[in-house]
């Protein structure tokens, strides 16, 4: 147990229209400038079963006599609404065709909507107030799990987006238009799925617990229905990875953090061990753990990888790459983590 103790900057409580606490699993969290702001600045963006989703600005000042003030205030929220369906996951990238700017994927069991978010200045004395508008939506025939987002082919300056289904087929939107849909091989039970630009790649866990590397063109050509939602699952018994490495125990989530120079790094949380892995299936390092991990999130600092992991026992562990660096309490048990920069205004 760490003899050290988070001490919170800003916190806020989110609560359904119920009043109850709302609930959300590791996707219904993202940071972004999502506004795009400029200079950029990020945002919390948070989504629940219930529907609800919230975006807020953290800010902290300086006092007069130099001291930094945090803390939520009401004004840290920029926006508030509720759809009528559950969000399972959320993502931001360049969605919409006729700009670079960032747009909001929501998915939901059925269907997926990107948004734009556009602030309003204030008239009167009156405050700001932002306005969220759908830029278009795609509606499902199967359940949705996660989606992955990025350059998919090396297209540049736009993000696609890929939808996984409860029944593993990979679904491909080219922003507003659909794409494709073909099958895992051997599909049982969803997993992590996440995307390598470098070798333009889909990666996901499969069902033996092996992590799996797809050819993002390989995936795009082993499919011969021609429409969105069809039950032709021929094209996934052509499907096969370009390499496998058996990982031995379930994946609980997966991260892809790519340095500058040097091969990308594929970092995966399961029940006992955090694996690394390069684009190429090379094994870069392993960690194994002590104690029953519920999430974690990755960065680059130093040309080097560090990661924070939070336990069911509420602690979060800082590591640099397999090196403990940092050990605290926490007041709670994290579901998800996130890194963001939020500047202290003079």
């Amino acid at each position: 147990m760490s003899l050290f103790k988070a001490r919170d900057w800003w916190s806020t409580v989110v609560q359904t229209e119920g009043g109850g606490e709302e609930e959300c699993d590791a996707g219904c969290l993202v940071i972004a400038n999502i506004n795009n702001e400029d200079p950029p600045r990020d945002k919390i963006v948070v989504g629940g079963f219930s529907g609800s989703l919230r975006i807020f600005s953290p800010q902290a000042f300086r006092s007069e006599e130099g001291q930094e003030v945090s803390g939520y205030r009401p004004d840290h929220v920029l926006l508030e609404t509720t759809f009528n369906y559950p969000i399972i996951h959320l993502a931001v990238g360049k969605f919409v065709s006729s700009n670079d700017m960032l747009h909001l994927c929501v998915l939901h069991p059925d269907r997926m909507a990107v948004y734009s978010l556009t602030v309003i200045s204030g008239q009167g004395g009156h405050g700001d107030s932002s306005k969220l508008t759908v830029a278009y939506q795609h509606k499902f025939q199967r359940h949705a799990h996660s989606i992955t987002t990025g350059p998919f082919g090396g297209v540049k300056g736009k993000d696609y987006i890929a939808v996984q289904s409860l029944d593993g087929c990979i679904t491909v939107f080219e922003q507003e238009s659909f794409a494709f849909s073909s099958f895992l091989p051997g599909f049982l039970l969803p997993g992590p799925l996440a995307y390598v630009a470098k070798s333009d790649s889909l990666i996901t866990v499969g069902a033996d617990w092996s992590l799996q590397c797809y050819r993002y063109q390989a995936v795009a050509v082993a499919t011969d229905n021609d429409k969105e939602g069809s039950n032709n699952k021929s094209g996934g018994r052509r499907l096969t990875p370009e390499w496998t490495k058996q990982l031995g125990e379930p994946a609980l989530d997966m991260l892809v953090v790519n340095p500058p120079e040097g091969p990308t790094n594929i970092l995966i949380l399961t029940h006992h061990s955090i694996f690394c892995y390069k684009e190429s299936g090379v094994l870069k390092f392993v960690k194994k753990l002590e104690y029953n991990p519920s999430c974690f999130t990755a960065y680059l600092m130093e040309n080097a990888v560090y990661l924070c992991v939070a336990t069911h026992t509420q602690t979060l562990l800082v590591y640099k790459e397999a090196e403990l660096k940092w050990a605290s309490q926490l007041p709670f048990t994290p579901v998800v983590l996130s890194r963001a920069n939020f500047p202290v205004r003079n």
